[in-house]
């Protein structure tokens, strides 16, 4: 394997963490807004709607395949 493909596939795992530590932290949001929430679901349900469309920013979907994004 080349320096040059070395450097790739650490870039693209350096991206991929990235990814994941986003999505993590978007489901993390999401669970604290149910602990704030309690008994209030129509709060929650539009807290959770806002916060799911943030997915985009990491990603993008067609209904079939995802295509992940450069997340900084």
């Amino acid at each position: 394997m080349t320096d040059q493909e070395i450097k790739k596939l650490v870039s693209d795992v350096e991206r991929l963490e990235r990814v994941g530590q986003r999505l993590f932290a978007l489901l993390d949001e999401i669970d604290t807004a149910d602990d704030i929430a309690k008994e209030n679901d129509a709060w929650f349900r539009k807290r959770v709607q806002y916060l799911q469309r943030k997915r985009f920013e990491v990603a993008s979907t067609d209904g079939y395949t995802v295509t992940l994004l450069e997340v900084k």
